[in-house]
């Protein structure tokens, strides 16, 4: 039984196993950002690794994959654009070092902000 399952499997059952081998899993509080993360965004990697068609390991592609995402944020912060207490909430929320300075973020020292105002 368990072979006849195993040679007709396809699709969402293979997701689901690839899903549960090595899945994102964020380190927030905040539930809905986890579930964004958690299930979106390794559900993104598996189908960018299958269309990518790479030979290497789906954790080498998901961690390059990050690398290039996250090079866009690595660069909003290094802009003046945000404002310095902006940049050092966001680098403490998501847990980004500045590359510039790897002692410059804080997380204890950072203080929580709230919108005042909404546009």
């Amino acid at each position: 039984m368990v072979k006849n399952y195993n040679s007709t499997k396809f699709g969402v059952d293979i997701f689901d196993e690839m899903l549960n081998n090595y899945s994102y899993s964020p380190s927030v509080k905040r539930w809905p950002l986890r579930l964004f993360m958690s299930f979106l965004v390794s559900g993104a990697s598996i189908n960018a690794h299958v269309l990518h068609g790479t030979q290497s390991t789906r954790r080498e592609f998901t961690h390059k994959l990050a690398e290039q995402l996250m090079e866009g944020v690595y660069n909003g912060l290094r802009s003046k654009i945000l404002g310095d207490e902006k940049t050092r909430h966001c680098g403490a929320t998501f847990a980004i070092k500045s590359r510039e300075d790897p002692s410059s973020t804080n997380v204890a020292s950072v203080r929580r902000w709230r919108a005042t105002s909404i546009p």
